[in-house]
């Protein structure tokens, strides 16, 4: 601005309405300083902007307004425009608003101290905080910017920054150090193995154009050597759809796959015998699905060693083992097909493309080769039970060939062992049946639908007299010799058991209330072993006795061979602690298994309950009959009691009678009953009696 032009608008200070219209509605003003740095004069609008009227500031000293921090480049400023008589550099200052606070103002000088009608310094102030607050954010943000970038080159990760057709504008120092080119403009697939590089045009690529992320493994070669890098590519649009950046971001994990992928193989494989695992005969019939033909028949051949807990219990575990590791090598020398231990002493064997006739040829093959097997210390003869099932690829269901191959098993083995079965329909009805139960009866134990029945053990040496029950489940859906194993094998039998001895023992404290005559009856409850195994079953017993009032000595506990078959110190402890607390034991369906006397040493049995079919025997079989005596003979020596169960007929009676057997039961004395019938006809029995 020339002096003129200076002088001119110098002019308006001396008119209040034109300084007024002139800065108007604007946050800049213009004051009237004189030598001394006092205001004099200046527009209206500084009320308008600071807070405070013109008046308020004249006579005051600028450097009042002026921020602390401000004030000496403002002093060396003021220095320099009264010492020349040219237009200064504009100079920026923070001024104090009367409402509290500071706001940044930019002030451009011209000293006219020497013009005689002014004599004053002008100085107007432009409101610049708007711009201060930009550029302060833009220095925040270059410094957050250099600090992520200083981030970056310190880490291990592979960072890059990308625009897509135009290559890498920036590398952090680790893709520096591993990028062949790491030039800007380089394209990040000129790395990759060449497989990978398809990959990566086919795949990568059109993901980061539809602006979605990409995250997956990516090989590229550190030193010569491949790594596995983590990748996650995430795009971002700047502009138009081809004005596309994207970040990448990779993370070494070669050990971690490397580890993954050993561990993923070790649970696949059966630390035992080394073969695949139940895991990975899954896996590899769900692949069987759609590796070859759909027509083509994938059969299934459940194998199930017979009698490997003989082997186990005589010999111990260890050789079992042996035997496990010797079969499974026999297996997989005898073919080329998938061999899986399925657990325990259970094998799988998976052929594909084979007919009907062929799948039958290869279960007798599968036969001789466990026959063969031989471990030194162990019988040579081992044999085993065969169960095939079969189905076209495009109808293979990895579940359901297994389940109906074990189906298929169970009928060889209940057909007396070492033998083949090869899965039906009337296996399949079988199969659903049992299904059907185990659903039903888990419906039902939730829903009370089972019942208990009791039936009566008479005292023979004390005249017939009731000595107490034996407590029965009863189901309407089914009958016990069917959904008893159906618990067994899906654990039901725990809350089923569990349920069973509070239902007993809460009718024997009924049973013993209606009479004293009546204090001493015993009732007999069937446990199996996977109750003895459950963790605090005494408590179990124990706590329900107590809640009922019934004394230990009234329980009687009756154990199947299959309970004790497999002797442990865990069941030894149960058994004793429940012998201890004055819990009967008995052993039910005696001199049925193969090694029953050996329970008699080693378990605090109480009772003996002679199998049903010695009882039906006695008749016509002399040598059941003296087997028979033999076992009365050696129970009364051992202070044991015994029970014939299964009389059906006054002549099985006395024959009872004869042998001195002290308890007896069966249809012929008392057909089981629900709880409230036996209740009831005992209290009428009492009230007859008095």
């Amino acid at each position: 601005m020339d002096r003129k032009a200076l002088d001119d608008e110098a002019d308006h200070f001396d008119v209040e309405d034109d300084a007024l219209s002139w800065f108007r509605g604007t946050t800049n003003f213009r004051l009237r300083i004189d030598r001394e740095g006092i205001v004099r004069g200046g527009t209206l609008n500084v009320g308008e902007v600071l807070g405070c009227d013109l008046t308020a500031l004249l006579g005051r000293k600028l450097t009042n307004l002026v921020h602390p921090e401000d004030l000496p480049a403002a002093r060396e400023a003021w220095i320099r425009i009264t010492t020349t008589a040219e237009e200064t550099a504009p100079i920026r200052a923070r001024l104090a608003l009367s409402a509290g606070g500071w706001r940044w103002f930019e002030v451009t000088s011209w000293n006219m101290l020497a013009v005689p009608r002014h004599g004053v310094v002008i100085g107007e102030f432009r409101d610049v905080q708007a711009q201060v607050d930009a550029e302060e954010d833009q220095a925040s943000t270059a410094q957050a910017h250099q600090r992520l970038m200083k981030i970056f080159d310190e880490i291990e990760d592979l960072v890059m920054v990308g625009r897509l057709d135009h290559g890498l504008t920036y590398l952090n120092h680790a893709a520096q150090l591993v990028v062949r080119d790491p030039n800007i403009g380089t394209q990040p697939e000129s790395q990759l193995a060449s497989e990978l590089r398809s990959f990566a045009l086919r795949v990568i690529e059109p993901t980061i154009r539809r602006l979605e992320r990409w995250t997956g493994d990516l090989e590229i070669h550190v030193d010569g050597k491949p790594r596995i890098m983590a990748t996650t590519i995430t795009p971002v649009a700047e502009g138009g759809p081809d004005d596309i950046y994207y970040g990448v971001i990779m993370h070494d994990v070669t050990a971690d796959r490397s580890h993954t992928r050993s561990m993923a193989q070790q649970a696949r494989r059966d630390p035992l015998t080394g073969l695949p695992n139940r895991l990975a005969l899954m896996e590899h019939l769900d692949a069987c699905r759609t590796s070859g033909s759909p027509t083509a028949t994938v059969s299934v051949f459940f194998i199930d060693l017979d009698n490997l807990k003989i082997v186990n219990d005589g010999l111990g575990h260890s050789a079992g083992d042996r035997l496990l590791r010797a079969v499974g090598t026999q297996l997989v020398a005898q073919t080329a097909a998938l061999v899986a231990r399925f657990g325990g002493d259970e094998f799988v064997v998976v052929h594909e493309g084979l007919t009907a006739a062929e799948s039958a040829a290869a279960a007798e093959e599968l036969l001789d080769a466990v026959r063969r097997v031989q471990v030194l210390g162990i019988a040579n003869h081992i044999s085993a039970s065969i169960g095939v099932a079969g189905y076209q690829r495009s109808e293979l269901d990895p579940e359901r060939v297994i389940r109906d191959a074990d189906a298929a098993m169970y009928v060889a083995k209940r057909g007396g062992r070492d033998r083949v079965a090869v899965f039906d329909r009337t296996m399949r009805a079988v199969v659903s049946r049992r299904f059907f139960l185990e659903s039903a009866l888990r419906d039902g134990l939730a829903e009370e639908a089972l019942a208990i029945h009791l039936q009566p053990i008479f005292a023979l040496n004390e005249g017939d007299v009731l000595s107490g029950f034996e407590a029965l489940a009863r189901w309407p859906v089914a009958s016990p010799s069917e959904f008893i194993p159906i618990a067994e094998d899906s654990g039901l039998i725990v809350p089923l058991g569990r349920w069973a001895v509070d239902q007993a023992l809460g009718a024997l404290a009924q049973l013993v209330a209606i009479s004293p005559e009546l204090a001493e009856l015993r009732m007999g409850v069937n446990v199996s072993a996977h109750q003895l195994l459950e963790r605090g079953f005494i408590d179990m017993i124990l706590g329900t006795l107590d809640h009922h009032g019934v004394l230990a000595a009234n329980l009687v506990l009756e154990l199947t061979e299959s309970v004790l078959i497999d002797p442990r110190d865990d069941v030894d402890l149960v058994l004793m602690g429940l012998a201890d607390a004055g819990v009967s034991l008995a052993l039910d369906d005696f001199g049925s298994g193969y090694s029953s006397l050996g329970y008699l040493r080693r378990y605090p049995i109480d009772v003996l309950k002679l199998d049903t079919s010695y009882t039906q025997a006695l008749l016509h079989d002399p040598g059941t009959r003296i087997i028979a005596e033999g076992i009365v003979t050696m129970a009364n020596r051992l202070g044991l009691r015994v029970v014939a169960e299964g009389i059906e007929t006054a002549e099985q009676l006395e024959v009872v009678r004869e042998l001195g057997i002290d308890w007896a039961q069966g249809f012929l004395l008392g057909r089981p009953a629900p709880i409230a019938e036996i209740v009831a006809g005992l209290a009428v029995d009492a009230c007859l009696a008095d």
